[in-house]
């Protein structure tokens, strides 16, 4: 009698350590990240580098996004001087260089086609706040606190948060790393701004 006691006593205990740590381990992005989520307009400033096996190119970017916009400046890219990429409506995204102007339903074919750069800027919307993208599957490898994310797996990608800085109370990544089968992405954000309240 006293033997079963003991041995439900001590499945109680596995089940309940069992259930915490897996509340630990997966902690409900609802709860971590709704202020990032609903952060929908700010402005940062900083360089991208894009390498693959055969070039490479950087350049300086202004990213201003409003909750239903965004406009990314690109200054010095290829030798292009600057370039601008603009959503225009839900269906519809510009991009102009020197005086030609280019359009396409998607950010990211637009600047592959035009630009020759493979930018994943509709996930980056996300990437850049340290959130996933919701929209697709992810697996993540979280910090020793268990709170911000070190690495993000998505869609291909490889993100990597090599650095974050405290902002308003928010931890906002100003070091990313992303790759994609023999391409790497480097962003370092020198500067967030958000709109007064």
């Amino acid at each position: 009698m006293v033997f079963h006691c003991l041995k439900a006593c001590l499945v109680s205990a596995l089940l309940l350590l069992t259930g915490c740590a897996s509340q630990w381990q997966a902690p409900q992005p609802a709860r971590l990240w709704q202020h990032l989520q609903n952060l929908q307009s700010w402005s940062l400033k900083g360089q991208v580098a894009i390498h693959t096996t055969t070039q490479g190119s950087s350049f300086s970017v202004i990213w201003q996004q409003l909750p239903q916009q965004y406009t990314l400046n690109f200054f010095g890219p290829l030798g292009l001087g600057h370039a601008l990429l603009q959503q225009l409506n839900q269906q519809e995204v510009a991009l102009y260089v020197g005086n030609k102007r280019y359009t396409a339903a998607s950010p990211d074919v637009l600047l592959q086609q035009q630009l020759g750069w493979p930018l994943p800027v509709t996930n980056l919307y996300y990437w850049i706040r340290g959130i996933p993208a919701p929209q697709w599957p992810s697996q993540i490898v979280w910090d020793e606190n268990h709170l911000l994310i070190q690495t993000l797996s998505q869609q291909g990608w490889i993100i990597q948060y090599l650095h974050y800085r405290t902002i308003n109370n928010l931890n906002l990544p100003d070091k990313i790393s992303l790759q994609h089968d023999r391409l790497q992405v480097k962003i370092i954000i020198r500067q967030w701004d958000f709109p007064a309240a």
